[in-house]
């Protein structure tokens, strides 16, 4: 009698007699006396009732009666299935019995036989709390769902539609779009693949399987057929539901890509053999080898802000970029560094496929990218069934080996502060006498008083320098990427006089005594460096030593009882710029009268002054007779070795410059570390037009310059008779103060020599009255610290009359202002001070340029932006389509630190006008 009332209610209608069955099986019988309430409205719904005798009578709040149910009715079935609060209650009129299903019972019906949880949603007219919660359960052992959480899978299993497939039915075909993902509930699916034109490959898949999701992020159509091995049920997901979900939790996407790698379809194998020849490493592989890998690269979806592989991992794949944008980065001292940012065509991670050598940057994808991999166990495979690609690699792999490691080096060590400003010739030098080392966070790399025989230069990580004083340690600094330490004992010759420990693990470089000696007396600028950090590090720790011995007496006087501990300091991070020590006001010294004359008197002051020094020096702390000893012997060194060193080579470079062209001296311009651009910019400011794009813009000076051997005029010159080599005059600048707008004046063309001019002509020369001077530029914006910098600007070059792009402000943010960017913004403005949106304009630097258009975009934001970066050096920006003013010299870098890879921004307008 139960299975048939069961049958006739429409909720069940569609059930099956085992279903019903199984149905049957789970509910239960309850009595109800007349009057009683089987719930009420808006307690938790748990039960559906199926009422076999009785009525029942449903109500609301303001409702007396709502209906009346009798035998073979349901009664709070929508309450549960919608997995809401009772909005009804329920009265027994009679004495009822009904037949009740809980909740519970339902869920683990629809867990045995998800098939009565879709035939019941089909009834309901929507799908089934009880079945959702089954859903969700089932995506957690799914392998692309299981690190999502409940909330994830609760929204995912709301968005899967049943659908059912008989044996042999075709689910999609080769070169469909993608409308969905599959997740195979019951039953076999068989893939299929065309690996050739007339080979076909396939695989079967069983229950939870899931498929069709490469298309799905990839944006492609369908590189597999997919048909029903047998009767299947499948959960489908929509193309616009999948979009949806992405929108609001990427990580679903994320979860989707991490592990999942598909075959490239037979055009985008084709396409994998053009971009394999352009790379370098592979252009002189046969056809037929770069044909052989292009079938061996797997396509991989990469969200954007994913994680590709990490600095130090291991280099086991060459991977190119078919759609999107990756960027490679390092760590630096103020974090990641962008290196470089590769679109569509880029590829990446070739030479650690080929060394084996482990990750020397970081890649993640800043948008959403598909990418061709070739993993390391594919590459031997080919290696070995191919020849000709090991021959045509060992041409070119011993180069491009020599070409990484050089680039790992100025990568590598010209962001480390001791090797500042040196060359790539002389890096490469200082490299060959370094060994790497590595420690682990926790790991102690030297100890106070042991012997100091090396200089350790920190690339990456962090260490802690500590004093050693009565069994305590001092910490006294952490020192960071670009820093390094151990150079005291190498001067000195002692022993250490701290404890070194890593913070956070460290990748090192080493240079031993003897190479660290050849190196200071080939480098003169290697001491510069050294002196400048150790009176940098001084100051601090003698800025440390003040905070923490505050109220220390002087000598002589009675000092209080202060415990260790409280003289103890924290440890203060070293800062980048110089701390100013504040002034010191000594006593005036009373001068001790000599009595004796002559040599006894110089003798006996001199003894005096000895005693004084001795005693001064006595009543210094140890650590300050240990400093002042480093200070003397690096004073000693300076004054007696690097400085005339220095000189000499000074004064010979300076006779080797004269002689060269200025071809010469702008080909060594590309080489020059960014606090020569005042120099460089000075060399242009001497040349003709002709030899530049454009003459440079100098700032007008600020003191009128001397003139030298310049004959003094009078009233009624003396002509000599015959002809002489006399210099024309020039004018000489008048000294006119600079208002907050500096105003530049294009430079006077290069002076030609004079030719002998007979007594008549000179005369007449002297008698005719000086031209009036040519009206200056109109004035700028023009940020002063530009010129501290060495930026300067080059002029168009135009005709009266004749349309060009002004510079008409130049504006710089340092480190603090531009808050971590690191870009030039660009505005460009029509006569009328408008925007022009599309104009396109170029930023130049030494390998390349950038020509991008000004796009529109909400004021104040500029129209355009561009990313410096440390590797490439400084930038060139001007405006194209007319003769266009050029900022000359842009770059990374602060007023302090002009080498060092600091993020500023640079602020441009430039405007269309007529001279």
């Amino acid at each position: 009698m139960k299975e048939s009332m069961i049958g006739s209610v429409p909720l069940f209608a569609g059930l099956s007699e085992e279903e019903r069955q199984l149905l049957s099986e789970r509910m239960h019988l309850e009595h109800h006396s007349q009057g009683e309430l089987l719930f009420v409205q808006g307690e938790a719904s748990g039960a559906l009732y199926l009422i076999k005798s009785g009525w029942v009578r449903l109500s609301a709040e303001r409702f007396a009666a709502l209906a009346s149910m009798g035998p073979g009715s349901l009664v709070g079935e929508t309450d549960m299935l919608s997995d809401r609060s009772r909005s009804t209650s329920a009265e027994a009129t009679t004495d009822t019995e009904t037949w009740v299903l809980s909740h519970s019972d339902l869920e683990e019906v629809i867990a045995e036989l998800p098939s009565v949880g879709i035939k019941m949603s089909r009834a309901f007219g929507d799908k089934v709390a009880q079945l959702a919660a089954y859903l969700a359960q089932r995506l957690r052992t799914i392998p692309g769902f299981r690190e999502l959480d409940a909330e994830v899978l609760t929204a995912l299993a709301g968005c899967l539609q049943p659908q059912e497939v008989q044996r042999g039915g075709l689910i999609f075909q080769i070169g469909d779009s993608s409308e969905a993902l599959y997740i195979l509930q019951s039953g076999q699916v068989r893939l299929l693949t065309e690996t050739e034109p007339s080979e076909v490959d396939y695989v079967e898949l069983s229950e939870g399987a899931i498929f069709g999701e490469m298309p799905l992020l990839t944006g492609k159509p369908q590189g597999q057929a997919a048909r029903a091995a047998s009767d299947v049920l499948l959960w489908v997901l929509p193309k616009a539901d999948f979009d949806d979900l992405c929108a609001t939790y990427p990580i679903i996407r994320s979860a989707l890509s991490r592990d999942l790698r598909g075959r490239l379809s037979p055009e985008d194998r084709a396409l994998a053999v053009e971009r394999l020849r352009a790379m370098p490493l592979f252009s002189e592989l046969p056809e037929e080898a770069l044909s052989a890998m292009a079938k061996r690269l797997l396509l991989q979806h990469a969200p954007a802000g994913e994680l590709i592989f990490q600095i130090g991992g291991p280099g086991d794949a060459l991977y190119l970029v078919e759609t999107g944008q990756v960027e490679l980065s390092t760590e630096s001292r103020r974090g990641e560094e962008s290196l470089a940012r590769l679109g569509s065509g880029g590829f990446f991670g070739e030479m650690a496929l080929l060394t084996g050598k482990t990750r020397a940057a970081t890649a993640r994808a800043l948008q959403d990218a598909n990418l061709w991999v070739l993993y390391r166990t594919d590459f031997d495979d080919l290696l070995v069934q191919h020849p000709a690609i090991s021959v045509s690699l060992n041409r070119s792999l011993a180069q491009r080996l020599t070409e990484a490691d050089q680039a790992y080096v100025n990568q590598h060590l010209r962001r480390l502060s001791l090797v500042a400003g040196f060359s790539p010739q002389q890096l490469q030098e200082v490299a060959e006498r370094l060994r790497p080392a590595r420690y682990r966070a926790g790991e102690r790399i030297y100890d106070q008083g042991s012997e100091g025989e090396s200089l350790y230069l920190i690339e990456r990580g962090e260490v802690q320098v500590l004093k050693q004083v009565e069994g305590t340690s001092i910490p006294l600094a952490n020192l960071g990427a670009g820093d390094f330490f151990g150079e005291m004992e190498l001067l000195n010759v002692g022993p250490r006089s701290t404890t070194v420990e890593v913070v956070r693990d460290a990748d090192l470089w080493v240079l031993n005594r003897d190479d660290f000696e050849t190196l200071l007396l080939r480098y003169p600028s290697l001491s510069i460096n050294l002196s400048r950090v150790i009176s940098r590090r001084l100051n601090e720790v003698d800025l440390k030593l003040a905070h923490s011995l505050r109220g220390v007496p002087l000598m002589g006087e009675a000092a209080p009882s202060v415990e260790p501990a409280l003289v103890r300091a924290p440890a203060i991070p070293i800062v980048r710029r110089r701390p100013v020590a504040p002034p010191v006001v000594r006593p005036k010294r009373e001068r001790v009268p000599r009595e004796g004359a002559g040599i006894l008197g110089a003798l006996q002051g001199l003894s005096l002054a000895a005693e004084s020094a001795a005693v001064w020096f006595n009543a210094r702390t140890t650590g300050a007779k240990l400093r002042l000893a480093a200070v003397t012997l690096l004073v000693i060194w300076l004054c007696g070795i690097a400085a005339p060193v220095a000189v000499i080579r000074s004064l010979r470079s300076t006779g080797q410059v004269q002689a060269k062209d200025l071809a010469a001296l702008v080909y060594m311009e590309t080489a020059m570390p960014q606090t020569r651009r005042v120099q460089q910019a000075q060399v242009l400011a001497m040349a003709p037009t002709a030899v530049v794009r454009t003459p440079v813009y100098t700032p007008l000076p600020t003191e009128t310059p001397v003139p030298t051997d310049t004959p003094t005029p009078t009233d009624t010159p003396t002509l000599t008779p015959t002809a002489t080599d006399t210099p024309v005059p020039t004018p000489t600048p008048t000294h006119t103060p600079i208002p907050p707008t500096l105003t530049l004046v294009p430079p006077t063309p290069t002076p030609i020599p004079p030719t002998p001019t007979p007594p008549q002509v000179m005369a007449a020369a002297v008698a005719e009255p000086e031209p009036e001077p040519e009206p200056a530029a109109p004035a700028i914006s023009w940020d002063g610290r530009l010129d501290q910098l060495g930026v300067g600007l080059q002029a168009a070059n135009v005709a009266p009359g004749q349309p060009y792009w002004r510079l008409v402000e130049a504006r710089w943010e340092d480190e603090k202002e531009a808050g971590g960017k690191h870009n030039i913004y660009v505005n460009v403005l029509d006569e009328n001070g408008e925007r022009i949106i599309g104009q396109p304009v170029v930023i130049e630097w030494r390998d390349g340029k950038d020509v991008k258009p000004t796009e529109k975009k909400t004021e104040p934001e500029y129209s355009f932006n561009f990313d410096m970066y440390g590797t490439i050096g400084s930038y060139n920006v001007y405006i194209e389509g007319l003769p266009s003013d050029t900022l000359l010299g842009a770059g990374l870098g602060d007023l302090a630190l002009p080498d060092w890879n600091i993020h500023t921004c640079f602020y441009l307008t430039f405007q269309r006008s007529v001279p």
